[in-house]
C-alpha cells in the first residue's frame, strides 16, 4: 500500500469511526468500523462495519446507509483532501465469521469439560 493512501486509510478510519459513534444514531448498539478499503485515487471507500447486538447490523447498515451524505459533509469538515470520498456502508462478513468461530470453540470447549 503506498503511503500516502496508508495515511489516509488510516486517518478516514479514525475520523469515520469518531463521526458514528458521536453523531448519535445509535441507541445501545456498538458500531465498530472493522475495516476499510480506499481506492487508489481516494475518490471511493468500502467501510466495513459489525454491531454488537449482531442482530441489530440490518438496521445499523439502513440507518448509516441513510446518513450517508451527513456523515460525507461531516468528514469533509475534520479532513483535508482535494476529493472527499464516496462512501458505502457494508456488513463485515469476515467478522460474522470469526463471531461464529468463537462460539464454536467456545462451545466444544464446554463439551470437554463435562
Amino acid at each position: 500500500m503506498k503511503e500516502r493512501i496508508k495515511s489516509a486509510h488510516i486517518n478516514l478510519r479514525d475520523e469515520l469511526a469518531t463521526i458514528i459513534n458521536q453523531a448519535g444514531y445509535f441507541d445501545e448498539i456498538l458500531v465498530t468500523i472493522t475495516d476499510l478499503q480506499v481506492s487508489n485515487d481516494l475518490k471511493f471507500i468500502k467501510i466495513f462495519v459489525s454491531s454488537m447486538p449482531e442482530n441489530k447490523i440490518g438496521r445499523v447498515l439502513k440507518i448509516l446507509r441513510k446518513n450517508r451524505f451527513e456523515i460525507i459533509r461531516e468528514l469533509s469538515k475534520r479532513v483535508k483532501m482535494k476529493f472527499i470520498p464516496h462512501i458505502n456502508f457494508y456488513l463485515d462478513e469476515g467478522y460474522k465469521n470469526y463471531m461464529e468461530v468463537e462460539k464454536l470453540t467456545l462451545n466444544d470447549d464446554a463439551e470437554r469439560k463435562i
